[in-house]
Formats: C-alpha cells, sequence, structure tokens
C-alpha cells in the first residue's frame, strides 16, 4: 500500500530534513511512504502550527495545542515535540500504519464494485480542462492534453489518488486552475484507470462472464507510465504468447482467477487490443478445469501401466 506523509508550517530546509528521515526508515515500515511536501491531503500530517483542513488520518502536533474543540472525528491525533528524530517518526509512522489498517478492516472497504465501475466511467469521460476536487473544494488533480495524449497534474502520485479517489465518495469535476502544471506529480490519465481497475472488487458474476472464452493481448502494455506489480509482467509475456482462458491463466501462473480477470478488465480499460475465442465441448471442460483432466490423464496413465505389466508378467 502506498501512503502518503504531508508537512504544514515546515521550512524548506525542515521539509528536507523530513524526506531523509523517511528515507532511512523506508525498509523497517510495512507500507510504501512517499512524502508530499507541504499538503494537508495526507494519510499522515505533521504540523507545527495548529491545522484543522485536509483528509488525513493521523495528525501529529508539533505544537501546544490550544483549541482541541475543533479536531477532526475522523482524524486520530498524536502530540510530540520538534525535532522530530528518526526513531519518533518511525514510531509515529508505524503507529499510523496500524491505526489505518484497522480502521481498513472495520470499514472492510469504502467503495463497492459498482461505486468503482461508476469512478472509472466518469474518469473515463474527462477531458482537458477539467479537474477533479473534493467536496472541500481541495483540488486533487487536473487534466492537460499533450501530444493527443491526456494528462494529469497531481500532488499525489498515481496510486495514492487512486486511493484517494476509491475512498472519497464526494468528488466533483470542474475547470483546471491556471498554476495547474506546477503540482509535482505527472502521468497520463491510463496510468490512473489502469490502477483503479487493478485494485478494483470484483462481483462473483464476473467468473462466469468471462470463464468461456480464451483471451490473447494484441501489444505489450505501455510500462514506462502503467504498474508493473502483481503479476502483472508474468500476464503480459503469458497473454501476448498465446490464447488463454482465464483458469489456465490462473493455473500456468499459480494465481487467483480474480488476478487475471482484473488484468483483462485493465487491459480492456486502456484501451490494449484484446482479441478472445470462444471456447466450446471437450475444450470448455477442459479451459475449466485444467487440475481435474490432468488427474484424470494421469489415472490413465497409471492403468495403461497396470494392464501392461499383467499382459506381460
Amino acid at each position: 500500500m502506498a501512503l502518503i506523509l504531508g508537512t504544514y508550517g515546515f521550512s524548506p530546509y525542515e521539509r528536507k530534513l523530513i524526506q531523509e528521515q523517511l528515507k532511512v526508515i523506508d525498509s523497517k515500515v510495512a507500507c510504501q511512504w512517499m512524502y508530499a511536501g507541504e499538503t494537508t491531503e495526507a494519510a499522515l500530517l505533521l504540523a507545527k502550527k495548529p491545522c484543522h483542513k485536509g483528509t488525513q488520518a493521523v495528525q501529529v502536533r508539533l505544537y501546544k495545542p490550544v483549541d482541541k474543540n475543533s479536531e477532526s472525528r475522523q482524524t486520530h491525533y498524536i502530540d510530540a515535540e520538534w525535532p522530530l528524530r528518526i526513531f519518533g517518526l518511525l514510531d509515529i509512522v508505524q503507529q499510523t500504519e496500524k491505526i489505518i489498517n484497522n480502521n481498513s478492516a472495520a470499514q472492510s472497504g469504502t467503495a463497492t464494485t459498482n461505486e468503482t465501475a461508476a469512478l472509472i466511467k466518469k474518469l473515463t469521460a474527462l477531458k482537458s480542462g477539467n479537474a477533479i476536487y473534493q467536496l472541500n473544494n481541495q483540488l486533487l488533480a487536473a487534466l492537460t492534453e499533450e501530444n493527443r495524449r491526456t494528462f494529469i497534474y497531481s500532488r499525489l502520485p498515481v496510486s495514492a489518488l487512486g486511493d484517494a479517489l476509491r475512498k472519497n465518495k464526494h468528488i466533483e469535476i470542474g475547470n483546471a486552475v491556471d498554476n495547474a502544471t506546477q503540482l509535482p506529480h505527472k502521468y497520463p490519465l491510463i496510468a490512473l484507470l489502469w490502477d483503479l481497475e487493478l485494485e478494483a472488487d470484483l462481483p462473483a458474476s464476473d467468473l462466469s462472464q468471462w470463464e468461456q472464452r480464451r483471451y490473447s493481448l494484441g501489444q505489450w502494455p505501455d510500462f514506462k507510465w502503467l504498474r508493473t506489480g502483481d503479476n502483472v509482467l508474468r500476464l503480459s509475456a503469458a497473454f501476448t504468447k498465446r490464447p488463454l482462458s482465464i483458469q489456465e491463466a490462473a493455473t500456468l501462473l499459480k494465481i487467483e482467477p480474480g488476478a487475471v480477470i482484473r488484468f483483462l478488465k485493465a487491459c480492456t480499460t486502456v484501451g490494449l487490443r484484446i482479441t478472445d475465442t470462444r471456447i466450446r465441448g471437450a475444450q470448455a471442460r477442459l479451459a475449466a478445469s485444467p487440475n481435474e483432466q490432468q488427474g484424470k490423464q494421469l489415472s490413465l496413465l497409471s492403468s495403461l501401466r497396470k494392464r501392461l505389466k499383467m499382459a506381460f508378467s
């Protein structure tokens, strides 16, 4: 999981110090943490002065709090002292990971399958000059067109923006501000759509809809921009080499069928060429249960061996 750490009220020198400390503790924490600079849109916010806005799960107050009545009910507060040493930051980051994991387990996901599908449909319709805002009018991302391709400028890396959109059900589409291209992260819109599809929940009906066909991928995904984790490279190689059914690919790569379907849906969403052929008769039974068919073949060979032994004894 990729998470964002932000600061509020820090000098350029102090921001650089936090960035360096975050690199040092990287191997000692469970999640991938990225520093987004001065922002209130972060999972973990280090604040040197009062801040009552943003969407942070945890806020570390590096000042003496006065008005606790203004605290957000959605935010967990930790009081600490500045300067914050490496071990202090490590402890805070590990506490934040536990809080976020506990919240995720309690909520069991904030976006349903239908909501994610509706979000992807809404994003696909966006054009250059559009921008994505949260309900409190905080700019999440702005879109521009460059060389006939739609790009996103955002404060957040692509995986973190995907998480923010899935968790925030109240987003608004508006016009981009003039300085939107000054935001630190830039990537094509398809990178965000790809990430959302790979993380989407699948309804049980999806397997039955996809399992009666074999699929082949007509082109290699553009991994300059598209995420490569979660067996994506192995799936790309398998489906560009030869047509496979969902179950065949899952058995070949030793992964869940749902991961195969999510990959194929992501390819379709970003416009990659996929061809499919319907599986009929005995081929369908073989594709649907390759382990069972393999077991029958082994049983047949065993039976033949026994018959041969009896014949020559």
